[in-house]
C-alpha cells in the first residue's frame, strides 16, 4: 500500500494501532537505480535511445520519468541534451489531443493547455503559498474552459483520469486538488511571466513583481 504523507493523520486519526503494527518506509524514487528504470520504462513505452550512460537527475523521479516516455512514446530519442521546454510541451500536445477526442473538441483549441494556465495563474495571483487550490475553485475554472469550447465530456474528470490533475485534502478535512507536475507548474508560470516581461517596460514589470 503507498499513501501520499498528507493523508497519514486523516487515515489513522482513528486506529493509532494500524499505524503502530505496519512498517513505513519512505519512497526515495529512482536514486540509486536511475538507469534501470530508465531502461525498464522506455521498453514499456517503446521509445528507442542511445545507450549511453545519462545523468540527468530529473529521472529520479518516477513522475517526470512518465511524463517524457507519455511525450515521447514510440519515438527514437537521443539522451544529452534533454530540453525541459520540449519535454512539457510535447507531454501537453499528447494529453490534450486524448482529453479533446474524448470531449469532442478540436485539438488545436488547446483546452488541456489554457486550463493549466488559467490554474496557474490563478494559484500566483492569489499568492497561496502551496499549490492546493479548493475543490469548488477549480470547478469554475475547468467549467469556464469546458463552456467556452462546448466539451462534451467532463473536462475535469478527465484532467484527473490522465494524473495531470491530483486530489487531495489538508488538515480541515477539505478537498483540494493540484497540479500534479510541481516542475512543470513552475515552468509554465515562468513562461508566463516572461510574455508578461515582452507586453511592459522592466520598470512596470519590477514595480509589479
Amino acid at each position: 500500500m503507498s499513501i501520499r504523507s498528507e493523508y497519514n493523520s486523516y487515515l489513522f486519526k482513528e486506529n493509532k494501532a494500524l499505524k503502530e503494527e505496519l512498517v513505513m518506509v519512505k519512497h526515495t524514487g529512482f536514486r540509486h537505480i536511475r538507469y534501470e528504470a530508465i531502461k525498464r520504462y522506455f521498453t514499456v513505452y517503446n521509445i528507442e535511445y542511445m545507450e549511453i550512460p545519462f545523468e540527468n537527475q530529473e529521472f529520479e523521479n518516477p513522475l517526470f520519468l512518465r511524463v517524457f516516455c507519455e511525450a515521447y512514446q514510440g519515438e527514437r530519442v537521443n539522451l544529452t541534451g534533454i530540453d525541459l521546454k520540449t519535454v512539457y510541451e510535447k507531454y501537453l500536445e499528447k494529453i490534450n489531443e486524448r482529453i479533446s477526442d474524448k470531449c469532442d473538441v478540436n485539438y488545436r483549441y488547446k483546452i488541456v493547455q489554457k486550463t493549466i494556465r488559467a490554474i496557474v495563474s490563478h494559484k500566483f495571483k492569489k499568492n497561496t503559498g502551496n499549490n492546493m487550490i479548493s475543490m469548488d475553485k477549480i470547478i469554475d475554472i475547468v467549467l469556464e474552459v469546458q463552456k467556452k469550447y462546448g466539451c462534451r465530456g467532463d473536462l475535469l474528470e478527465e484532467l484527473l483520469s490522465e494524473g495531470i490533475l491530483t486530489q487531495n485534502f489538508l488538515g480541515d478535512g477539505e478537498e483540494y486538488i493540484y497540479i500534479t507536475y510541481e516542475r512543470m507548474e513552475d515552468y509554465v508560470y515562468a513562461e508566463m511571466l516572461c510574455e508578461e516581461l515582452v507586453q511592459m517596460s522592466r520598470e512596470e514589470f519590477e514595480k509589479k513583481y
